[in-house]
């Protein structure tokens, strides 16, 4: 069964966390890509009393899109199958792009990759 993974979107454009993972498992049916879901109007910080975030929760709101919206990547990916063999590759609107340097980085990538595995094994 075909699966994308796009766990850490969050860190997509500063530290690629699909770089590891595809190549662990390469060879396989498993795609990780990672993605950037855009500006999304998700109510998140709504609720603080913080008047920084009450600031920024007021800008989303104002030039965000719908969860709607920003779920469409997400989608994308873990179901077309235009992009069923696809692996490794940072996503924006439907469409791979060019990720940061910093991302692309194999020795950063296998230091994420071990600090990872180190927190899950310790759970």
């Amino acid at each position: 069964a075909r699966q994308a993974d796009q766990r850490s979107a969050a860190a997509g454009q500063h530290l690629h966390p699909a770089q590891g993972p595809c190549n662990i498992l390469k060879g396989s049916s498993i795609t990780v890509n990672c993605l950037h879901p855009g500006l999304v109007n998700s109510n998140f910080a709504n609720n603080t009393q913080q008047f920084h975030y009450k600031i920024t929760a007021s800008l989303v709101k104002l030039f965000g899109i719908s969860n709607f919206e920003g779920a469409q990547t997400s989608i994308y990916l873990a179901s077309d199958d235009l992009v069923s063999n696809i692996t490794g590759k940072y996503f924006y609107k439907c469409r791979p792009i060019k990720s940061s340097a910093i991302s692309l980085d194999q020795d950063i990538a296998k230091k994420l990759w071990e600090a990872s595995e180190s927190l899950i094994n310790n759970v």
